[in-house]
């Protein structure tokens, strides 16, 4: 894996010897088993302005948030809604 100019993490598929030691690292769960047996995890959908899953969430209940930024702005909203 490697980070992109555009802050986006990107996996290096013919490095990848599906080890699986990055789900087991990923504090986060955003790592999958591929079904070619390789790491999966979003890509932020490059070359659109906004991921589609953003895009495209009914609820607005995601966001694209960047780097640290997500906490300032995103948990305050969380905290006054419960």
């Amino acid at each position: 894996m490697h980070r992109e100019p555009d802050g986006a993490i990107r996996v290096d598929e013919s490095k990848c010897i599906g080890c699986w030691t990055c789900i087991l690292a990923c504090q986060f769960g955003a790592i999958k088993r591929g079904d070619n047996h390789v790491a999966l995890k979003c890509d932020l959908c490059p070359g659109l302005e906004v991921p589609a899953c953003v895009a495209a969430c009914p609820n607005d209940a995601l966001v694209l948030a960047e780097d640290l930024d997500a906490d300032a702005e995103i948990l305050p909203e969380v905290r006054k809604a419960q």
